[in-house]
């Protein structure tokens, strides 16, 4: 019983720990988009559904009042906000490809977390990169 009681704790500290590691991220990278301290993301992606989990942004079900997409694929829901001047990031390699308004993503791959940054999206949205990013832009 203590053996059970030991590895539900540290199986419950991993995942904690996972989730705040995504969540620290994601607002590493909104925060080189969103000026203001006021981020809100909009996520389809249920891997980036952090509502009630942070308190370094906000989180809506409503891509209209979002800031910031993370998208896993175009639907129906997300299509009517990718126009806009919203910042779009997804989470799928393939779907970066599709969606050029997208101006980066993150995704894993072969058991890796992957970066990318679209140059033409910088620079119409006027962002300047630090330099240590300059190794994700395609």
């Amino acid at each position: 019983m203590k053996k059970i009681i030991i590895c539900l704790f540290l199986f419950n500290n991993l995942c904690f720990a996972a989730v705040s590691s995504k969540v620290e991220l994601l607002h590493k990278i909104a925060s080189l988009f969103v000026k203001d301290k006021n981020i809100v993301i909009f996520s389809n992606d249920k891997n980036y559904a952090f509502k009630n989990k942070t308190k370094l942004f906000k989180v809506t079900d409503d891509c209209k009042n979002a800031n910031f997409l993370i998208l896993k694929n175009r639907n129906r829901r997300s299509e009517r906000c990718i126009n806009s001047k919203t910042y779009i990031f997804v989470s799928d390699y393939n779907e970066f490809m599709k969606i050029q308004q997208a101006v980066g993503a993150i995704f894993w791959q072969k058991g890796r977390l992957n970066l990318i940054f679209r140059e033409n999206r910088l620079k119409d949205f006027s962002i300047v990169l630090p330099s240590q990013y300059d190794k994700y832009i395609e």
